[in-house]
């Protein structure tokens, strides 16, 4: 039995060795996680406008970029071009929300052709005033998209005429369902109202309401889908309508999430209140 004190000893050691190990490999991997943000190519002087060619790309711990507010993120170049640098910028310099001036763009002048990458496409959509975000939105802002329309659902009968044997009838029914269309998508225009400094202007008094519609870029998949989704509309009554209900939900720019899978919610969902009770349990957890 001594014989063996010795090996149980050694292998526990090795077990803590070997979970001390993990851990600062784990440890390490965190701090060495890179984040993308946008930096000046080229100098530029304080009131001289950033053209595409000015702004790259460069690679930082994302545990420092965390830290730092306001950063810049490639997906988001096109908000900047056109835009006033507030203070003079060296070559390398992280470009930041406060790194140009807050200015309002000149209707006369405005292409959105500046603001969408590569692959984007623009489409205007009307939105639902109740519950979506008229008072808060803002252009650079990002958002998901949800619709709620009818679906329709086919059945067919068999029928036995007189004289003329079984014949086939088709029936639709139409029910309503919400489902979650397209995640973290930019916004370009609100209205009429479009600003170029990027991001949320914090210095620009809110909106009080009266949006109708906003401008989006999208893939041109996306486009069709949406002008689908518009076009179709919804059943109110035996007519159609023009246009589909969208509402939007504000998301944080940093968030990279998706939701998956993508799922549609009826009567049923809204009833289920097994599943309400399972989705507040888990809302009580992350609150603690």
């Amino acid at each position: 039995m001594q014989t063996k004190v010795p090996i149980i000893i050694a292998v526990v050691f090795g077990i803590f060795a070997f979970l001390g190990i993990q851990q600062y490999l784990k440890s390490q991997q965190q701090r060495t996680q890179m984040t993308t943000v946008l930096v000046l190519k080229t100098e530029r002087k304080k009131g001289e406008a950033l053209r595409i060619e000015d702004i790259g790309e460069a690679t930082i711990d994302a545990a420092t970029a965390g830290k730092i507010r306001g950063l810049a993120r490639p997906q988001d170049k096109g908000l900047y071009v056109g835009s006033r640098v507030a203070a003079d910028m060296q070559p390398n310099d992280v470009l930041l929300d406060q790194s140009v001036e807050k200015n309002v763009s000149n209707v006369e002048t405005f292409t959105f052709d500046t603001k969408l990458q590569d692959g984007e496409r623009a489409i205007s959509i009307d939105i639902e005033k109740g519950g979506s975000l008229t008072s808060f939105l803002r252009v650079g802002d990002r958002v998901d998209i949800i619709a709620t329309l009818q679906v329709p659902d086919k059945t067919v009968r068999t029928i036995t005429v007189p004289n003329q044997g079984p014949q086939t009838i088709e029936e639709f029914s139409y029910r309503p369902t919400t489902v979650y269309m397209f995640e973290n998508v930019k916004v370009l225009a609100i209205g009429e109202d479009f600003v170029e400094t990027p991001g949320i202007n914090m210095a620009r008094p809110r909106r009080s309401g009266g949006m109708q519609n906003i401008t989006i870029a999208v893939t041109p998949r996306e486009a069709q889908i949406l002008t689908f989704a518009m076009r179709v509309g919804l059943r109110e009554g035996g007519n159609l309508t023009d246009t589909a209900v969208f509402t939007l939900l504000l998301r944080k720019q940093t968030d990279p999430g998706t939701i998956s899978p993508r799922t549609e919610v009826t009567y049923q969902d809204v009833l289920n209140l097994t599943e309400l009770s399972r989705l507040q349990t888990e809302r009580s957890d992350r609150m603690r």
